[in-house]
C-alpha cells in the first residue's frame, strides 16, 4: 500500500502542477507581487492590512515569485500535503484498502467543486487558505493520534513529536487563521475538561502545543494590520467591534448571532443537509413511499429556505436533535454531534462580522462538513450492493470535474496570454492608455477575485502600474 500512496501522491501532485502552470496571476497577485518587489519589510502586511501568517509570507516574499515555475511547484506540493494530511487527520492513517482510496476520490470530488481555484490556485487564497489551514491539519495530527489511541481508535504506533517542530507548526497554525484558531483554542481547553474528567494524563507536548497554538492566535488577533482592516471594514457597517457588541441589549445580540448563523447557510451546508436527512432516514429504517419521498424533498426545500433567509439556528437545532437520536442508538455517533457542534462554533465566532464572508473562508468549516459526509459515505458504502458501479460513477463524476475544471481555467489562462501581448504590442506603438477587450477576463466557473472593469476600480490602477501604462481600460 505504500507504493499506491507514493504513486497517489504524485499523480495528484501533477494534476495540481497542470492546474497551477495554465492558471494565471490575479488582482491580488499582482497588487502583492508589486508589495513584495518594493522592499516594504517582510512584516509589511502584519502592520498594514493583514495579520496572518499565509499574508506576511506571501507580500514578503513569495509573491514576487507568484508567475515562476517555482511558486507553482511549491503550492502544487502544498496542495498534494494537503489533502494527503486532511484523510490522515480523519482517519489517524493512509489509504490502505479499496474503501479508503475510494474515499480518496470523494474527497477529492468536494475539493474540485469547492471553489476549487480561490483556495488552491490563486496565489492570495492559497497562502491564506490552503497553506494557513493546512497549518492547522499539520498541527491536529499528533493530538489526532494522542486522542485515538486513548478513545480506542486507530493509532500510530512509535510516533514521536519533536518539540523543535512542533512549537513553529503550533504557532503557525495560531497565526493562520481568525475564525478558525480561535474555534480550536475553545476545543483545546475542552480537550482539557474532558481529560480531567476522565482522568488522562496529557504528556508534555500536549500543553507546550497547545500554548503555542494559543500564543499564535493572540499575535494575529492583535496584529495593527488586522485591527485596521477591521476599522475600514466596520466604517462600511460590515464589521462590529466589541465596544458596540458589549453595548448591546440581549435580543440585539441573539438577533446578530441569528443572523451570523443564517450567513453560514451555504451551498456546501445544503448538500450536507440533503445526504444527513437521507442517511437519517436510512439509519433509522424509515420505510419510503412516493409520496413519503414528496413529502421529505418538500421538507428538505422548505428547512433549508427558512435556514437562509428566516433563521439558521431552527435548521442547525434540528440536525443536532437527529445526531442525539442516531447517537442513542449507537454511541459512535457522538462524533457527529461533536463535529457538528464545533462547526456552529466556528460560524459563532464570526459574530463580529456582518453579512456573507469570501467563499474562499468557508475552508476550515466546509472540511468539517466533508468529513461528516465521508463518514455517512463509509457507514453505508457496506450496505450497498452495486459497489462495482458506486466505484466507476464516483470516479468518473471526478475525471469529468476534474476535466471540466481544467478546461475552464486553461481558458482564463489563454485568454491572459493575449492580454499580455495586446499590452506589449500597444506600448511598443506608443499607447500608454491601453484598452483590453472585456470578454478576456470571463470565467464561466465563480472566482473569488476581483477584475478590471467597464467602470474603472481599483483593479483596473493595479493593472496599468504592473504593466507600467498610463491607464488601463476595459471594453
Amino acid at each position: 500500500m505504500k507504493n499506491k500512496n507514493v504513486i497517489l501522491f504524485f499523480a495528484l501532485f501533477f494534476v495540481l502542477f497542470a492546474f497551477n502552470i495554465v492558471f494565471p496571476p490575479q488582482s491580488d497577485d499582482v497588487i502583492h507581487q508589486i508589495t513584495a518587489n518594493s522592499n516594504q519589510g517582510f512584516f509589511y502586511s502584519y502592520f498594514a492590512w493583514n495579520g496572518r501568517i499565509g499574508e506576511i509570507f506571501y507580500t514578503g516574499c513569495l509573491a514576487s515569485i507568484n508567475h515562476t515555475i517555482w511558486f507553482d511547484i511549491i503550492n502544487s506540493l502544498v496542495g498534494s500535503i494537503f489533502i494527503f494530511a486532511f484523510f490522515f487527520v480523519v482517519f489517524a492513517r493512509l489509504p490502505k484498502n479499496r474503501l479508503d482510496f475510494l474515499t480518496f476520490a470523494l474527497i477529492c470530488l468536494m475539493i474540485v467543486n469547492m471553489h476549487f481555484a480561490d483556495i488552491f490556485l490563486w496565489g492570495a487564497g492559497s497562502l491564506n487558505y490552503l497553506w494557513g489551514i493546512g497549518l492547522i491539519i499539520l498541527f491536529l495530527i499528533p493530538y489526532r493520534l494522542f486522542w485515538g489511541g486513548v478513545l480506542g481508535d486507530y493509532v500510530r504506533e512509535g510516533s514521536v513529536f519533536v518539540y523543535f517542530c512542533l512549537i513553529p507548526i503550533s504557532v503557525f497554525a495560531g497565526w493562520s487563521s481568525e475564525h478558525i484558531g480561535a474555534t480550536l483554542s475553545f476545543v483545546l481547553i475542552f480537550t482539557y475538561f474532558y481529560a480531567y474528567y476522565k482522568k488522562v494524563q496529557l504528556p508534555m507536548w500536549y500543553h507546550i502545543g497547545s500554548i503555542c497554538f494559543l500564543g499564535g492566535w493572540l499575535i494575529l488577533f492583535f496584529s495593527p494590520g488586522s485591527a485596521k482592516r477591521a476599522a475600514a471594514i466596520a466604517a462600511d457597517n460590515g464589521f462590529v467591534p466589541f465596544k458596540v457588541f458589549f453595548s448591546m441589549n440581549f435580543l440585539e445580540k441573539i438577533m446578530l448571532f441569528n443572523e451570523v448563523m443564517t450567513n453560514f447557510i451555504k451551498r456546501g451546508f445544503a448538500i450536507f443537509y440533503c445526504c444527513f436527512i437521507a442517511f437519517f432516514v436510512y439509519k433509522m429504517r424509515i420505510k419510503i413511499s412516493f409520496w413519503r419521498c414528496i413529502a421529505f424533498v418538500g421538507f428538505i426545500v422548505l428547512s433549508l429556505v427558512v435556514a437562509r433567509h428566516v433563521s439558521g439556528f431552527i435548521v442547525c437545532g434540528l440536525v443536532c436533535y437527529l445526531m442525539w437520536i442516531l447517537a442513542r442508538h449507537e454511541r459512535k455517533y457522538f462524533l457527529f454531534l461533536l463535529l457538528f457542534l464545533i462547526w456552529m462554533l466556528i460560524a459563532l465566532t464570526l459574530f463580529q462580522l456582518r453579512g456573507d464572508i469570501a467563499h474562499r473562508a468557508h475552508l476550515g468549516d466546509g472540511l468539517i462538513l466533508a468529513t461528516l459526509i465521508v463518514l455517512m459515505f463509509r457507514d453505508i458504502y457496506h450496505f450497498v450492493r452495486y459497489k462495482n458501479f458506486l466505484e466507476k460513477f464516483l470516479g468518473g463524476l471526478l475525471v469529468v470535474s476534474v476535466v471540466a475544471c481544467f478546461c475552464n481555467w486553461a481558458y482564463v489562462g489563454y485568454n491572459w496570454h493575449k492580454v499580455v501581448k495586446m499590452v506589449e504590442e500597444q506600448k511598443s506603438r506608443g499607447i500608454r492608455e491601453v484598452v483590453v477587450p472585456e470578454e478576456f477576463f470571463y470565467s464561466y466557473y465563480s472566482k473569488g477575485w476581483g477584475a478590471p472593469d467597464k467602470e474603472p476600480n481599483w483593479i483596473n490602477l493595479v493593472y496599468a502600474r504592473y504593466f507600467d501604462v498610463d491607464k488601463f481600460i476595459v471594453k
